[in-house]
This record gives structure tokens, C-alpha cells and sequence, in this order.
């Protein structure tokens, strides 16, 4: 992945196109493989605290747009493409200031050896999150005392210029 690091803020879908990713698999580029998984690869990005979407292109199966968790399927032409298309991530209530989206490209087990064991290789996508100044938001219930609009104020009135009926008390000279 060429580009790691971006700024987002929360709520607001950023698109991370520039990220720019090398996928490489010698095997998979080869065709070689065998079953389902002839020369495909599997991308995976997570986040536990956002929404990550993704486009689609050629035969690439996408499993899990619009969460935190999104795995492309496919040759590494159509993985690539897909991202090529669209990779937006949208940060969620109330995120720590810097949230990660892992990235794990896996082989399938595609090794041309014979054996089917699969080789991953990971990274990971730095995003510094602004956070969004939310409104306060109350909760519970609290019942007021009725109060009678016509009643007046009760005890005394404030003393000052912007209070009708007020009487000012100069200060003492002296």
C-alpha cells in the first residue's frame, strides 16, 4: 500500500482511493492454484469502529460492503479494480481520534508447491479521525412541577435597569 496515512472526519464518508494498492501474488498472476480458487487472491480490510465500502469490477465477489469488514474475492486484476472503483471508509459515533483499517491479502493456499496452505502478508491504514462536535443528547425522564404562567415571580425582584418595577440602590458616597 503506497499511501497509509489520511484524515477523516466522523460521519463523513473519505474516500480512500489513493491509497494505492500493489497486490502481488506470483501464483495467483500464473493462474496456478487449483478447485474455485485457481489464481484468485482474497483482500480483506477491517475496522471496528466504521463502515468501509468498496466497488465491484470484473468477476471480483465482494462480502460485506457498508461494514466493518469487507473481503474481495478474485483475480489480482478485479481485487484491484475494485478498489480502483471505489474504497471509502466513514467513521462512526464518537471514534477514537486514530482508527485502523487492517488489510490482509491472502493466496488461498495457492502456493504452487502443492501444498494448500495459505500465505497471508498484512498492513495497515492509519486514519486520523476529526470528531464531529455533537449535540448534547438528554436521557431518562424528569417530570417538572406545574407552574402557573400568570402567578408572577415569587420572592424578590432582581434589582437593576432591565427589570421594570426594579428599584436601583446607588451605591454608598462618601
Amino acid at each position: 500500500i503506497t499511501n497509509t496515512a489520511f484524515t477523516v472526519t466522523e460521519g463523513v464518508a473519505a474516500d480512500l482511493k489513493t491509497a494505492v494498492f500493489n497486490l502481488v501474488d506470483v501464483e495467483a498472476s500464473r493462474n496456478e492454484g487449483t478447485g474455485g480458487n485457481l489464481g484468485k487472491v482474497q483482500l480483506t480490510l477491517s475496522n471496528a469502529h466504521g463502515v468501509i465500502n468498496v466497488g465491484s469490477s470484473g468477476f471480483a465477489v465482494v462480502v460485506g460492503n457498508g461494514s466493518g469488514s469487507v473481503t474481495i474475492t478474485g483475480s489480482l486484476t478485479d481485487v484491484s479494480a475494485a478498489l480502483a472503483v471505489a474504497f471509502n471508509y466513514t467513521a462512526g459515533n464518537n471514534p477514537n481520534a486514530t482508527e485502523l483499517i487492517h488489510v490482509v491479502l491472502s493466496d488461498l493456499g495457492n502456493s504452487g508447491t502443492g501444498t494448500t496452505t495459505a500465505l497471508t502478508t498484512s498492513q495497515d491504514i492509519t486514519l486520523t479521525v476529526i470528531r464531529a462536535n455533537d449535540a448534547p443528547v438528554a436521557s431518562d425522564s424528569a417530570t417538572l412541577a406545574p407552574v402557573n404562567e400568570d402567578a408572577g415571580q415569587a420572592g424578590p425582584f432582581p434589582a437593576g435597569p432591565n427589570y421594570p418595577g426594579a428599584t436601583l440602590n446607588p451605591a454608598p458616597t462618601g
